[in-house]
């Protein structure tokens, strides 16, 4: 166990990412799935830029659950922080945030307490 988080320990440190296969996941259920996402996110740009109302979209709970369009979410500003590394460390990324270009979906994790007022996908 202890060899095996090494390995997980490594991976972050070296690639940023840690990718788990589960031998029950079949490919063909993931190709549908994202699929099945595809159309969905498809659908809802076209309705939104048509000026359609998303009714899964909930700008009053500032997109914490439902659907929320791109260009909604923009990084925090750390220009300050990225200037004080030194060359060898600083980023090469632009420093200055822009709006994020994707779409994104939320809903409800776990169980809802029964006096709970919400009408969320």
């Amino acid at each position: 166990m202890k060899d095996l988080c090494k390995l997980v320990a490594e991976s972050f440190h070296k690639y940023g990412i840690l990718i788990v296969r589960d031998p029950r996941a079949k490919e063909e259920h993931n190709d549908q799935y994202i699929d099945i996402m595809e159309k969905y996110f498809d659908s809802r740009g076209k309705m939104y830029y048509a000026g359609e109302e998303l009714e899964e979209a909930k700008p009053e709970c500032h997109f914490l659950v439902g659907v929320t369009p791109e260009g909604q979410e923009i990084a925090r500003n750390h220009e300050a922080r990225i200037k004080a590394y030194d060359d060898e460390n600083r980023p090469m990324s632009p420093l200055e945030p822009v709006f994020d270009a994707k779409w994104r979906f939320l809903w409800k994790v776990g169980e809802r307490r029964a006096d709970a007022a919400d009408n969320f996908p």
